[in-house]
């Protein structure tokens, strides 16, 4: 994986920044001829959402990214806006095409180890099986409220979505290519232009799975004619962090910025930016800092700790923590006075961890066991962590015999979190037997991600660490997320339509991403806001899991249509603007 992204770096941008962005393309708009207008007319409404795969609120600045500055300054940008958790690509990508939290969607995490498909061989694998996204997607929603019935109210609009990563275009997809039949029973249908990043020119292939930038930027130029709602990721402002740690974000965010560039002139040459509504969103942050004992709490043993930063090194490997050794040696007590713990599997997933347990036969007793000596061992396994959610000792839960069976993983100090997740353990939204006495194993309430895809237990590692399974060196590459430092994200809604409003930075005042401040913007929200946007009057009712009861994490939240909000402030008007993307004459 290092290899080709350093490749993407080297080759296409550090060596001829220019060449690589006149990519050849078959764009359909070339020559002098502007564009015609959408799909739906003249009158149309275009929305545009580009996710800006990692990028972070610091690395914006008017120099490196002038029209990312621009649209600031003339929109609304959310100062404290939020992943969901994990913060990772296809969770938060999700999210932001469904409208809600992945204990919902489906889809938690990055990576997962499907049970039902592969039960006798555990290993990790993408979550992009359309057949795991169990809510509507907006492609699926602006078919359903728009083109359907016997008189639609815009049988015309059309949707897109130019994707530079693998396994986001095979995530959105649509139930329709999956053999599988959907988990939820719904069926969500592929974007009626669904670019395959694999067919471009630019695809680097095994451990990247992208196309740059100026390759997907240009197709999404290419589609905008036959689009009023398009979604696009550019993928290689965090493939270039991952090759080259932050460095190689200095280059790449302004490739991406030409991009959005690129998308306004061609929107204004067609004569539709001053009917245009563009979001630019990213899906997660990225990790970039040293580990440092003095933030991980009282009692961090320092010889356990690095003692220079792994960046400046080169070294990805010192800042690393492998649980599965441990697993697999609680597997292996037999002793009385443990009971039976059944063997895990680790899937990592950078900055966090989901551990799974295998043995699908087992019982409520052992699943309880296992888990609660898993979560005693990794989160106090020394017996004098002062962690406020850390359980009791590894020793006290396991049994002196077993324990003096164990080793101590390097930097297992940095687990931070710890928290139950199969909602297989809940009867009545309560913890079941000995895990109901373990309360910092319950996840905090605005974190909803608690779903089966998310494993049995999933671990947080702490800023400047990251997870590697099942070894050391199974996660080599530089730069990091997941976890709570890499929750802030950025979310801007700007554009040409006139009733934007201008409102500059939007600041919540509350940078704990814990929690979801007033005022501030959320992934989730995205979905909700097009929605609005292109007038679809989406009913509670009629989302699939409507009068479904969700896991109850004590916060008494009504769970029922969309989890996000429509980010009212960031325009001018209450009542939408448009009908299924009709703007009123």
């Amino acid at each position: 994986m290092k290899t080709a992204l350093h490749c993407l770096i080297s080759c296409c941008f550090a060596v001829s920044l220019a060449s690589c962005s006149s990519p050849d393309s078959n764009n359909n708009n070339s020559g002098n001829n502007p564009p015609p207008a959408p799909p739906s007319g003249e009158n149309a409404l275009t929305v545009v959402v580009v996710a800006i795969d990692s990028l972070m609120p610091e690395d914006i600045d008017a120099t490196a990214m002038p029209n990312v500055t621009g649209l600031i300054n003339n929109g609304s940008y959310y100062v404290e806006s939020r992943s969901v958790f994990s913060a990772e690509t296809i969770p938060n990508h999700v999210a932001m095409m469904t409208g809600v939290y992945p204990d919902r969607n489906g889809i938690p995490t990055n990576n997962f180890w499907d049970k039902e498909a592969l039960p006798n061989t555990p290993g990790d694998e993408d979550l992009d099986n359309p057949n795991e996204l169990e809510a509507k997607t907006l492609f699926t929603w602006i078919d359903e409220q728009c083109r359907q019935g016997s008189a639609p109210l815009n049988p015309n609009i059309r949707h897109a979505a130019v994707l530079s990563k693998t396994y986001l275009w095979e995530i959105f997809r649509g139930d329709g290519a999956d053999s599988q039949s959907n988990d939820i029973g719904i069926s969500n249908i592929s974007p009626d232009i669904h670019w395959d990043p694999q067919s471009s020119p630019g695809y680097i292939g095994p451990g990247s799975e992208h196309t740059p930038d100026p390759f997907t930027g240009q197709e999404a130029v290419a589609t905008l004619p036959e689009a009023d709602f398009i979604f696009i990721n550019l993928g290689d402002v965090d493939r270039s962090a991952h090759a080259s740690g932050s460095t190689g974000r200095q280059v790449t965010r302004i490739t991406a910025d030409q991009q959005i560039g690129s998308l306004i002139t061609a929107l204004q040459d067609a004569g539709r930016w001053e009917k245009t509504v563009l979001i630019i969103a990213s899906d997660h942050g990225m990790d970039f800092s040293a580990p440092e004992p003095s933030e991980l709490g009282p009692g961090f043993p320092t010889d356990l700790a690095l003692a220079t930063t792994p960046q400046a090194l080169g070294n990805y490997l010192l800042d690393s923590l492998s649980t599965q050794p441990l697993l697999d040696e609680l597997s292996a007590c037999t002793t009385a006075d443990v009971g039976t713990i059944k063997p895990m599997l680790a899937v990592q997933n950078g900055g966090t961890n989901s551990i799974v347990i295998t043995d699908l036969s087992a019982t409520d007793n052992e699943r309880e066991t296992t888990l609660s000596a898993a979560r005693a061992c990794l989160m106090n396994f020394t017996g004098d962590n002062a962690a406020n959610d850390a359980p009791a000792s590894c020793e006290s839960v396991v049994g002196s015999a077993c324990y003096s069976s164990l080793t101590q993983p390097i930097n297992i100090r940095a687990v931070e979190h710890a928290w139950y997740a199969n909602p297989d353990l809940y009867s009545g939204n309560a913890l079941n037997g000995a895990l109901a006495a373990d309360t910092g194993g319950i996840m905090p309430a605005s974190i909803k991600s608690r779903h089966e895809n998310l494993g049995d237990l999933v671990l947080v590692i702490a800023d400047g660490f990251k997870f590697s399974e099942s070894d050391s060196t199974g996660n080599p590459i530089p730069g990091n997320h997941g976890h709570m430092p890499t929750i802030h994200n950025t979310v801007i809604v700007s554009g040409g339509a006139n009733f934007i409003a201008s409102n500059g930075n939007i600041d919540s005042g509350n940078d704990d991403h814990f929690e979801r401040a007033a005022g501030q913007s959320e992934n989730i929200d995205i979905a909700p806001t097009v929605a609005w946007l292109l007038g679809l009057n989406v009913q509670d009712s009629q989302f699939p899991d409507a009068g479904v009861t969700f896991p109850d994490y004590g916060d008494a939240a009504n769970r029922s249509g969309f989890d996000g909000r429509v980010l009212s402030e960031a325009f001018t008007v209450t009542q939408a603007p448009s009908v299924c993307g009709l703007l009123p004459d």
